[in-house]
């Protein structure tokens, strides 16, 4: 119910940090269709479906749950880094 109120809204990202579920969602590789298509069968992939549009994608757990801290920050407030930063 969440998504659907919600979408195009930018919220994803941080419910999916908010739920701790992000290592899981944003692992995976993005799907989409092919942009370049001058017809409907070459923009649907031959009807074979999605393809894969970005590999790259990574969510350390639990380095990326938290910000890094600025170094300026550190010196002059004595606190300790995050995590994995």
């Amino acid at each position: 119910e969440w998504n659907i109120e919600f979408a195009f809204e930018g919220r994803r990202f941080w419910n999916l940090r908010r739920w701790l579920t992000a290592q899981d969602e944003l692992n995976e590789a993005q799907y989409g269709w092919s942009i370049l298509g001058s017809n409907a069968e070459q923009f649907y992939n031959n009807y074979e479906g999605p393809v894969s549009v970005w590999t790259q994608r990574s969510f350390l757990s639990p380095r990326d749950y938290l910000f890094p801290i600025r170094s300026e920050d550190i010196m002059t407030t004595g606190c300790v880094q995050n995590p994995g930063w």
